[in-house]
């Protein structure tokens, strides 16, 4: 028997008779088993070359299809769970409008006292020799101002000055972007 066998042939009666006993052979139909039920021999169509690169491409392309719709699916999941912005419960307030060049460094003082809570009379000094040496607040917050000028013209203690330099940095550049903004 080996070797005379076609793999689309049905089984000889021989083997048959061996598997099942004395029992009676195939159907009188001849149909075979398969692992997907009888099917008439008839029936059995080879498929063409073309049939069977569509079936190949068909078989590999699904795994990636079904990946693809997952990982959308999941995609879609997070962002609808993703709390969303909520409206501010205030309008955005402007901001103010940027201060007068001329009174720019009493302003600045003055918010330098404000937030890092520094008495006024102690900066009596610092106001009077900073506007006699014609400091402005962008150029002392500038790397190439001294710190021991700085300390020598205002009196303060020398943490107050390093406070002073950072403000006065921070400062300029709001007052700054507030002139580009209204175009000043």
């Amino acid at each position: 028997m080996a070797g005379k066998c076609v793999a689309s042939d049905p089984p000889p009666r021989e083997l048959l008779q061996s598997w099942t006993g004395n029992r009676a052979g195939p159907t009188s139909t001849g149909a075979a088993r398969g692992r997907s039920g009888p099917h008439p021999a008839t029936s059995v169509a080879p498929l063409s070359s073309t049939s069977d690169a569509t079936a190949m491409m068909m078989a590999t392309m699904f795994p990636v299809m079904t990946m693809m719709a997952q990982n959308l699916t999941e995609s879609m999941a997070k962002k609808s769970k993703a709390p969303r912005a909520s409206p501010p419960s205030s309008p955005v307030r402007a901001s103010s409008p940027p201060p007068p060049v001329s009174d720019e460094l009493d302003r600045f003082l003055d918010a330098f006292s404000r937030a890092k809570q520094i008495p006024e009379d102690r900066l009596a000094t610092a106001r009077q020799q900073l506007r006699e040496a014609r400091y402005l607040p962008d150029v002392i917050g500038e790397p190439f101002v001294e710190f021991a000028r700085l300390k020598e013209l205002t009196a303060l203690a020398e943490g107050e000055v390093y406070s002073l330099k950072k403000f006065a940095a921070e400062w300029s550049g709001r007052v700054a972007s507030k002139r580009a903004r209204r175009g000043l």
